[in-house]
């Protein structure tokens, strides 16, 4: 278990390099902070990146239209089939 900063992933190189490392370092789950991808049409999305599961929850638009934030997982196969399953939290509470 590991987690970086990525600062941003939103290429799909980006992330292919990503996946690359975590595969060559055995990483099982990796926690990714500032991903920047925006997906407001799914709450949780499922990506498909090589061999490893991306599952994010969305990043959002600043004042500018910027891409910010984001959190999410890469998982191993392994990983991915001992999920049973993510949730986003209601941040009202």
């Amino acid at each position: 278990m590991a987690t970086y900063n990525a600062n941003t992933v939103r290429e799909e190189a980006r992330l292919e390099e990503l996946e690359n490392c975590v595969e060559e370092r055995g990483v099982e789950i990796l926690g990714v902070q500032e991903h920047r991808r925006v997906h407001t049409d799914q709450p949780i999305l499922y990506h498909k990146v090589g061999g490893c599961s991306f599952i994010t929850s969305s990043a959002w638009r600043n004042d500018a239209q910027a891409a910010t934030g984001g959190v999410g997982l890469m998982v191993s196969p392994q990983a991915r089939r001992a999920l049973r399953r993510v949730q986003q939290q209601d941040s009202r509470r």
